[in-house]
């Protein structure tokens, strides 16, 4: 009896030294880490203004490239009809400089393709485009208070041929975005640009509303103006209208230069979808329901006309850095 009382003895005595030496090995839980403070300049901008630069306008890729046709376009008091189709790449990226401050760099380039009937008045087909650089500067006046100015030379012409000076066009735009409140931001500018043909300079006004978390309304006059859904963060429905206008210089058989102008209201409604941080794809279908268009043929002969409505479609790919 007196063994057995011993071994019992010894056994607990060997049970709790082997819970005492693991309770020694294991290490006591502590305080979390605290997540450690980003102070490079990108972080301290994101920090500072993250939150308005997120909402102050609907979500656009940096970088984007599309294709959109219009076939059967028609001018008013004209004959005959056109089809055209372009080839776009833009964007605008912004490189942080400092924690109030956004160096902003992109371009542009395209191709526009006119397919003339043969009743078009001696038109004959042809293919314009442009090519040209961005670089601004954005900063942040105070925390509600966001501007910038770009600076926009570049060519527009049809490449037939020796580029002069002539080709060349210098265009620009500067905005100012103040925040009211967190749901409603005015803007106030100056564009200069051949969206309308006789006024290279014209103000910009417009706001944003968040109306809740999936609505808003953006409106930028007279350059466009748009509501939008986000039925879950990475898909943003949208329709409205935007106008656009360019300038080419195009050259003749015969040597002669002259200038087409295009310009068009477009009535739209579209989708983006982004399938990670970086990749996203979208689609918009409409009308250009009004504008107007200069050609002139090889014999210098001027065919214009107000633009009847026409039935687009877009599709496009887009990137974010």
């Amino acid at each position: 009896m007196n063994n057995h009382r011993s071994l019992v003895a010894l056994g607990a005595s060997l049970l709790l030294g082997a819970c005492a030496t693991t309770a020694r090995l294991e290490p006591r839980a502590g305080p979390s880490p605290e997540p450690k403070q980003d102070y490079s300049p990108q972080g301290l901008f994101g920090e500072a203004h993250g939150d308005f630069v997120a909402v102050m306008d609907r979500y656009r890729p940096q970088v984007q490239g599309s294709f959109m046709l219009e076939p059967g376009s028609r001018l008013d008091d004209e004959p005959g009809d056109f089809d055209m189709w372009r080839l776009l790449a833009d964007g605008r990226v912004p490189l942080v400089i400092d924690p109030d401050s956004v160096l902003l760099v992109g371009g542009r380039t395209e191709a526009k393709r006119f397919d003339f009937k043969s009743d078009m008045r001696g038109l004959q087909d042809e293919t314009v485009g442009s090519i040209g650089l961005e670089i601004g500067y954005g900063r942040f006046i105070n925390e509600d208070t966001y501007a910038y100015a770009t600076f926009q030379p570049g060519v527009y012409s049809d490449f037939d041929g020796t580029l002069t000076s002539e080709d060349w066009e210098f265009f620009g735009e500067s905005l100012v975005t103040f925040r009211y409140n967190d749901n409603v931001f005015y803007k106030g500018g100056v564009r200069v640009s051949k969206d309308f043909p006789d006024l290279p300079i014209f103000p910009l006004v417009g706001a944003s509303w968040l109306l809740d978390d999936q609505w808003r309304v953006d409106v930028l006059l007279p350059k466009r103006a748009e509501i939008s859904y986000q039925p879950q963060p990475a898909t943003t429905v949208y329709g409205g209208l935007e106008l656009e206008g360019q300038e080419y210089r195009v050259r003749a058989p015969n040597g002669n230069r002259s200038d087409w102008n295009q310009q068009e209201l477009r009535l739209y409604i579209g989708a983006i979808q982004r399938f990670d941080d970086h990749l996203s794809a979208f689609a918009r279908f409409g009308s250009a329901i009004a504008g107007k268009h200069i050609f002139r043929n090889p014999a210098g002969v001027r065919v214009d006309g107000q633009l009847e409505p026409v039935v687009l479609f877009e599709v496009g790919v887009g990137w974010d850095f």
